[in-house]
């Protein structure tokens, strides 16, 4: 055995006795009803897997810890899920591996909640689509909401500063900014001190925002598509390929900085490319959605395609048109 299947195995441990802990915790709030028992039978469960981790780590010479001492992460969540209830957080529950969450859903005909472990294995490996259609419903109603808020947040955002640059920069002459700091630089003697303080800290924020957004995004795509391990709440020598991709990303991205490409320009073509590639990204999704056959109750509506169709007809214009000679 190797020190990093010792090391495998008390992340495992440690795992197991995380999902136990929070185990208790809902059934501690679901006192004195049929979801209490299942959670408990849960919590023993997880544990009795604790010990297996910790007997394979024991062996390996690891050293266990005499007791588990919940991280910041998990007393957080025990703490909302106290005051607010599992129902609220059940989502951020499933990211930690707390499973026997459909107990908080509809329960369609057919398909009882769960009320013991026994259930749940008759149910595990079942799609929650298929068996709950309203929890479904619900789910895409949060997914809207959150998507139409969040596009015109950014719209907003991004008019202003189309606007801003407008009245600031390009009225000033200046078209051609290479680095955030030639930016912040020139907009001193045009907007005062105050806007170039602004600005700089904008920079700043949009970096710390951006950058584990993006590297995190490109991890749990490529990790999907490769059938790795994935998931900020595993360890590193968990989900060795997610992190890798993430700490590759940050490190070009700075790596960009000390290249002679300029940053600007980089942003903007990536853009240009982004909106080109989008096209027939938008065609594929429009017509895999309008497909019953694929989508069943879920099928987008008239109104959605519509505009699904407008939208890919205008990008894929302002695209062709781009490349026009004129």
């Amino acid at each position: 055995m190797t020190a990093a299947s010792s090391v495998d195995a008390l992340a495992g441990w440690a795992d197991e006795m995380r999902s136990a802990y929070l185990y208790r915790i809902v059934a501690d709030v679901e006192r004195g009803t049929p979801r209490e028992k299942l959670f408990r039978e849960l919590a023993g469960e997880a544990e009795s897997q604790a010990a297996i981790w910790a007997e394979s780590a024991r062996k390996q010479g690891g050293t266990v810890p005499p007791r588990y001492v919940p991280d910041a992460r998990a007393k957080v969540v025990a703490a909302l899920v106290r005051r607010h209830g599992p129902r609220a957080f059940r989502m951020v529950l499933a990211a930690m591996k707390v499973r026997g969450l459909s107990v908080y859903t509809h329960a369609q005909p057919g398909h009882p909640r769960p009320t013991s472990i026994e259930d749940m294995q008759a149910r595990l490996g079942a799609a929650l689509l298929d068996l709950d259609a309203k929890t479904a419903g619900s789910e895409l109603r949060r997914i809207k909401w959150d998507t139409w808020s969040g596009m015109f947040y950014s719209d907003i955002t991004a008019y202003f500063i189309i606007l801003a640059t407008a009245v600031t920069l390009n009225v000033a002459g200046v078209t051609d900014i290479n680095t955030a700091a030639q930016a912040a630089t020139a907009l001193r003697p045009l907007a005062g001190d105050f806007a170039y303080i602004l600005f700089a800290l904008g920079i700043l924020g949009v970096g710390l925002i951006g950058v584990p957004v993006l590297a995190g995004s490109a991890a749990y795509a490529l990790s999907e598509a490769m059938g790795w391990k994935w998931g900020l709440e595993r360890k590193a020598t968990d989900a060795r390929g997610f992190y890798g991709v993430i700490a590759v990303s940050v490190l070009v991205g700075l790596g960009i900085q000390y290249s002679p490409i300029s940053p600007m320009k980089a942003l903007f073509w990536s853009a240009v490319i982004n909106g080109v590639v989008a096209v027939p990204l938008m065609v594929v999704i429009i017509l895999l959605v309008s497909k019953k056959s694929v989508m069943g109750a879920f099928t987008a509506t008239r109104s959605l395609i519509v505009l699904g169709w407008i939208a890919t007809t205008v990008m894929g214009a302002a695209a062709i048109r781009m490349v026009l000679p004129g």
